[in-house]
């Protein structure tokens, strides 16, 4: 992070981007931002007209803290024709094929849905040398033919700079050719299963984030925290998306000057 000048906040997104553009390592790169934000929403709520939608997308949701023992009594009462299981690994075409209905090839790529390590056991690895973890279990709902129709992915790591917990997130996928009863449905039991990822997550809650509205959960006692959209590019759009930075930031220093506390 920076703060102080735009000088700094450019100097640092641009060096990020660049390394990435040198090791060429990673597959994607995502920025997650609350649309209040100006500034943000300009940088990267415009990602898609910016290098187009084969490489970025913008995914906008809400972002809520359901409390551990909120979460355990959500899965009560359930459909008991669709109960929720937990993924073993590997690979899984269903789960990629709803994640592309519900937010695109992008995220399916950006996200590894599309490849074996769904449960990131190699970046687990590379965490556990240093004493740490981070990884990622996948609870699915079928519906009473067999197909799958919602996903919740829980993501455990460090946790971090971000008060937001973002790393340690439950990103909710629900079918969009649920109607809204179901959705909810689908919502609950997929909290209620995923929990049991969270037993051990100091802030005593399940950070759940989705497009499914959560006002529901927010009357039974869960934080809401902010909405937020997430800004996703691909590898092949780093050099594109380098340059729109560096456009955007060059273009607000001309217009603002370089101190962005005395130009509100």
């Amino acid at each position: 992070m920076s703060s102080g000048t735009l000088l700094g906040g450019r100097a640092v997104m641009l060096a990020a981007q660049a390394v990435r553009m040198g090791e060429w390592r990673d597959v994607a790169q995502q920025n997650w931002f609350s649309p209040s934000n100006r500034f943000a929403a300009l940088a990267f709520g415009g990602m898609t007209e910016t290098v187009g939608p084969e490489r970025s997308t913008t995914v906008p949701g809400e972002y809520v803290m359901v409390p551990s023992a909120l979460a355990e009594t959500l899965g009560r009462g359930g459909d008991r024709d669709r109960p929720v299981v937990e993924l073993d690994g590997g690979a899984c075409p269903e789960l990629a094929e709803l994640a592309r209905a519900c937010r695109g090839e992008v995220f399916v790529r950006a996200e590894g849905l599309d490849r074996d390590d769904l449960l990131l056991d190699d970046v687990d690895r590379l965490y556990r040398l240093v004493g740490l973890r981070r990884h990622r279990r996948i609870f699915v709902q079928y519906d009473a033919t067999g197909r799958l129709r919602a996903a919740a992915l829980a993501y455990r790591g460090p946790l971090g700079l971000n008060f937001s917990f973002l790393e340690n997130r439950c990103d909710v996928l629900v079918s969009p050719e649920l109607d809204a009863t179901e959705a909810q449905r689908a919502l609950d039991a997929l909290i209620a299963a995923a929990s049991t990822a969270y037993e051990d997550f100091e802030p005593g809650c399940v950070p759940v984030a989705g497009e499914t509205p959560m006002d529901r959960l927010v009357r039974a006692g869960a934080e809401a925290v902010r909405p937020y959209t997430r800004a996703i590019w691909l590898a092949e759009a780093y050099p594109d998306v380098h340059r729109h930075i560096d456009r955007l930031y060059a273009s607000r220093l001309r217009g603002r000057g370089q101190h962005p506390r005395r130009n509100p």
